[in-house]
C-alpha cells in the first residue's frame, strides 16, 4: 500500500518522543508515544491541547490486550459499528498504563495509514486534541506548529464532516451517556 509519507519516519519520530501532526477520521491530532507523559505535560503547560487523553489501538484485539475487562455486549458493538468512536474508560483498567490517563478514551484505527502505523509501532497511539481546531494547515496557529516535528501528508482519510460518536458503558455492559 503506497501513502503520501513515509510511515517508517512517522514511527522513528514517535518513538524518539517527538510529536507528529496526524490526520484521524475527523480531525487533526498531535501523536506523541502512548509512554510519552512528559511531551504531554509539556504540550499541556504552554496550554496547546485539551486535558484529553485518547488512545488509539490498530484493532479490537489490540485493544482487548490492553482492556480485557471489555464486556462482551461493547465487544460485539465495536465489532460491527462503522463510525468512528470514543469510549471513555477508566484509565485503572486499562493495561500497560498508569492513571495519570485523566479523561481518557479509546479508539479504534478505521483507515490503512493508521492501523499500519499502529502495526508497525506495535503500541497504541496517544492522540492529543489541540485547543484550536486544525481543518486547513495554512491556519495552524504558531504556537503550535513550534512544538510539531512532522506534519503528515496523508489527509486522505481526513473527513471533518463526521463526528466521533462518544460512549461508555457500565459492569453489565449496558450504554450510559
Amino acid at each position: 500500500m503506497l501513502f503520501k509519507d513515509r510511515i517508517i519516519d512517522i514511527i522513528t519520530l514517535i518513538e524518539s518522543g517527538k510529536t507528529v501532526l496526524i490526520p484521524c477520521d475527523h480531525k487533526w491530532h498531535l501523536a506523541i508515544s502512548s509512554q510519552n507523559q512528559d511531551k504531554y505535560d509539556h504540550l499541556y503547560s504552554l496550554g496547546i491541547i485539551e486535558k484529553t487523553n485518547i488512545l488509539l489501538f490498530e484493532s479490537l484485539d489490540h485493544l482487548k490486550r490492553h482492556l480485557p475487562s471489555l464486556h462482551p455486549r461493547v465487544e460485539t458493538m465495536l465489532v460491527y459499528y462503522k463510525r468512528s468512536f470514543l469510549m471513555k474508560v477508566d484509565a485503572a483498567h486499562i493495561v500497560g498504563f498508569g492513571t495519570e490517563f485523566s479523561n481518557c478514551y479509546v479508539s479504534i484505527a478505521r483507515n490503512d495509514f493508521l492501523k499500519t502505523i499502529l502495526s508497525l509501532l506495535g503500541q497504541p497511539l496517544r492522540l492529543l486534541t489541540p485547543r484550536q481546531t486544525i481543518s486547513d494547515l495554512n491556519t495552524i496557529n504558531q504556537k503550535i506548529l513550534n512544538e510539531i516535528d512532522y506534519i503528515c501528508k496523508e489527509t486522505e482519510y481526513t473527513n471533518l464532516a463526521e463526528e466521533y460518536v462518544i460512549f461508555s458503558y457500565d459492569e453489565e455492559g449496558l450504554l450510559v451517556d
